[in-house]
């Protein structure tokens, strides 16, 4: 959508919006020849609508120099008896005022929280508290960050015994994992004075859950991210500890879940030489039953994989480009020439070439349209409809 259209739908629902709103205050007893003269926008339109559906006096909002924001100020401060002036020379920013009057709407001790030392996302947690009748005094220490306030307050909220985890000390992450474990009546308590972090944790709950304590790996070198990959593939009904070492990153670990899940030989790609995206290309090839021994070389680049890859997959003979000797381009040139050995691969633009990798990638036939007489746009619907197709 080019610019000149879009600013013309723009303009179109502005002028929708201005007359639905300039219809509801007319209904409620507004002077809409006078706001007309005003010349209000449909979102200043809107601040006094709300005005008048709450039975105050719109008068001190009557002037266009007003930005729309400055008068729903003046609107909530007429309408919640708050002096907004007040706040602002005590130097509170709007957040922290946006919170005072949130609390005097949902009629709380703004008292409370009213504090130049409370930002404005503690204010909101402990706001959030009272309106839930919790035991706020449990978490209005300043030493709480407000994620730490949200934790116990969510704890609370839940009935939890939050002295469990509410040490000012404890990273928000840790206090979650202890909470979201009590919910489980799993006890993490134990684990988390061992200085396990927040993710640590996290992970020690999802296994501990189906009866596995993982806590053991962490203290043999496993981090965080491998724990994840052994839950997640647990959670798939694959045993990954046969596979498990310390060397492997959690990216590899995927990979090699990805292939169990598929039914391949993943002993072909499953070592520490690989990285997770050579790893990937690997079990591409295993997935699409090409000859992946033709680029197992460690000393390929994902990149390289891929291309050589993608050429076994379009029964292409591979062998006059998979050498290390070859980047990905000069490769991509070649795999190019013996698609069309009698068309000039210089005649594709990089959009037509980028559909046909595409196919490729898709594992699509894309002598389809891989013709240089065909657009991009026709290219492109061509892809889709054999995709569509298998």
């Amino acid at each position: 959508m080019n610019q000149h259209v879009k600013k013309e739908i723009e303009h179109e629902i502005q002028k929708v919006n201005y007359e639905a709103e300039l219809n509801i205050c007319k209904e409620l007893g507004a002077d809409i020849e006078r706001l007309k003269k005003l010349d209000f926008n449909s979102l200043q339109l809107e601040v006094i609508r709300k005005g008048l559906e709450n039975n105050i006096d719109i008068e001190p909002l009557l002037d266009p120099a007003l930005e729309w924001f400055q008068m729903d100020e003046i609107r909530q401060s007429l309408q919640y008896g708050l002096d907004l002036d007040f706040y602002r020379n005590e130097g509170y920013d709007w957040m922290q005022i946006e919170e005072i009057r949130q609390g005097i709407a949902e009629n709380v001790d703004i008292s409370v929280y009213a504090d130049l030392e409370y930002i404005a996302p503690q204010m909101c947690e402990i706001r959030l508290g009272m309106v839930s009748d919790i035991d706020i005094h449990l978490y209005l220490d300043k030493k709480y960050d407000w994620f730490q306030m949200r934790e116990i307050r969510l704890g609370l909220e839940s009935k939890l015994d939050v002295s469990r985890y509410s040490d000012p000390g404890n990273h928000h992450m840790v206090m979650r994992a202890i909470r979201e474990g009590l919910l489980e009546d799993i006890d993490l308590v134990p684990y988390a004075k061992k200085n396990y972090t927040g993710k640590e944790l996290n992970e020690i709950r999802i296994g501990l859950k189906r009866g596995e304590d993982l806590a053991k790996l962490l203290d043999d070198g496993y981090d965080a991210e491998q724990l994840e990959e052994i839950n997640y593939a647990s959670e798939a009904g694959i045993n990954l500890f046969p596979y498990i070492t310390p060397e492997y990153y959690g990216v590899q670990l995927r990979e090699i879940t990805k292939g169990l899940m598929r039914g391949v030989d993943v002993s072909v790609y499953a070592k520490t030489i690989y990285t997770w995206m050579q790893m990937r290309e690997i079990r591409k090839g295993l997935e699409r039953k090409v000859d992946v021994k033709l680029y197992t070389n460690p000393l390929f680049t994902w990149k390289q994989m891929r291309e050589i890859r993608l050429g076994l997959d379009a029964g292409l003979d591979v062998s006059s480009y998979a050498n290390v000797l070859y980047d990905e381009m000069q490769m991509r040139k070649i795999e190019e020439e013996l698609f069309h050995p009698h068309e000039d691969v210089n005649d594709f633009t990089p959009e037509q070439t980028a559909e046909i990798l595409k196919g490729l990638e898709s594992g699509l036939d894309v002598n389809v349209y891989a013709k240089a007489s065909f657009s991009v746009e026709e290219m492109r619907r061509m892809r889709l409809l054999l995709e569509e197709k298998r």
